[in-house]
């Protein structure tokens, strides 16, 4: 109950809107992060103008969602950046009342799928057979990466922000998968 509590006033600016789709930038590893005018892109054409945008992400994780933000306002697309702001039950109450999550391969969307919220995952290193949302398929998604060397388990690349494979993955196959979710869940 308290966490159902925390995520009503944490949504509170969005009363009387639809429910949001949430938008998890970060992972556990840099090699997993998308950039964020993709995502911006990819939010663009599913969401409404207006129609907001809500930001996830740990302490460490402020600023992506402050470049999500930046990116989104600039898509014409509204962002609560809940980042730093929530503990795990809070996340999982916020995440219950969203429509869709989405973000790369990480525990935050594996919480989503945990309580029943249909998700879409980025998946590039890691094998999403192996770690991929354990759903319904219509209404949990991966989008992977198109590298042969796909999925390599490789987290340590030497230089995380030169490593192609989830920044390989375009924005068309992102909205896509997006705009297939969002219909599924209409």
């Amino acid at each position: 109950d308290a966490d159902r509590a925390a995520a009503a006033a944490l949504l509170a600016p969005l009363a009387g809107a639809s429910a949001p789709i949430a938008l998890h930038a970060g992972a556990g590893s840099p090699i997993k992060r998308w950039p964020a005018a993709r995502w911006a892109a990819a939010l663009r054409a599913v969401t409404a103008e207006g129609e907001a945008v809500v930001l996830t992400g740990g302490p460490g994780e402020a600023g992506l969602a402050a470049e999500a933000a930046a990116e989104l306002a600039a898509a014409g697309r509204a962002a609560l950046d809940l980042s730093a702001r929530t503990d795990l039950g809070a996340l999982a109450a916020v995440y219950s009342r969203c429509r869709l999550v989405v973000g790369p391969d990480s525990g935050p969307l594996h919480l989503a799928v945990a309580v029943g919220t249909p998700t879409l995952h980025l998946f590039g290193p890691a094998d999403a057979a192996r770690f991929g949302p354990w759903g319904p398929p219509e209404r949990h998604a991966v989008v992977a990466s198109g590298l042969v060397c796909a999925p390599c388990g490789r987290l340590d690349w030497p230089d995380p922000l030169d490593h192609p494979c989830v920044r390989a993955i375009e924005a068309g196959r992102v909205a896509a998968a997006l705009a297939r979710l969002v219909r599924a869940g209409s």
